[in-house]
């Protein structure tokens, strides 16, 4: 068996090669292209516009595109709303559940991961956040709660009271002594129980609920 290169071998390769150049061009190439012409590459959304989409009893289902972040409420009569957030790939999940009177949300709010399962627990008194907070881990068992209160001479939701964070085991992670968003005390354990610090002072809380 010769190993010469024959004029048709020659011509096969050019061929081959001149197709991966065409195949490469078309799958990312032309494709950015197009898709840049039509203005469909995946943006950040800035504004969120709510579109009724089913109306079922006192509660109203609304869709949103994912990764909207700013949802607004003031357009939206007294009621309930399942606000649904649509996927890049046309995907959907329940995002929250938000009761709204006058534009602005007011008693129990309620969101959801991805999978559906329940993410945080919250209630709302005319737009502003105030009362009892809880929110959970993935696999069910509570991850933070506490309370909220809001003061309106200074427009702020403020934790106060006593304010708990737990491992995924449900087993305390941390104790917090809140007073007016500061804290007072705060104690740390490690998932089996036994306590790693424990600290008495004053300084500012950042709410991270």
């Amino acid at each position: 068996m010769s190993g010469k290169v024959t004029s048709s071998d020659f011509g096969l390769t050019i061929k081959l090669f001149w197709l991966t150049i065409l195949m490469v061009y078309c799958l990312f190439g032309f494709s950015q292209t197009r898709c840049a012409d039509d203005g469909n590459l995946p943006q950040p959304y800035k504004k969120c516009f709510l579109k009724s989409d089913a109306q079922s009893g006192d509660t109203t289902t609304i869709s949103i595109p994912e990764g909207c972040t700013d949802i607004k409420y003031d357009s939206l009569k007294t009621g309930i709303y399942r606000i649904v957030m649509k996927g890049f790939h046309g995907e959907t999940y329940l995002h929250c559940i938000a009761n709204v009177s006058d534009g602005k949300r007011s008693g129990k709010y309620l969101e959801f991961y991805k999978s559906g399962l329940l993410y945080s627990k919250s209630y709302f008194l005319k737009g502003h956040l105030t009362g009892p907070f809880i929110s959970y881990h993935k696999n069910g068992f509570m991850r933070s709660n506490g309370e909220i209160t809001y003061h309106p001479e200074n427009d702020e939701e403020l934790f106060t009271g006593t304010y708990f964070e737990y491992w995924e085991n449900g087993a305390i992670a941390s104790k917090f002594l809140v007073k007016k968003n500061k804290i007072r005390k705060e104690l740390y354990l490690d998932e089996q129980g036994k306590i790693i610090s424990y600290d008495t002072y004053l300084k500012t809380w950042h709410n991270c609920y």
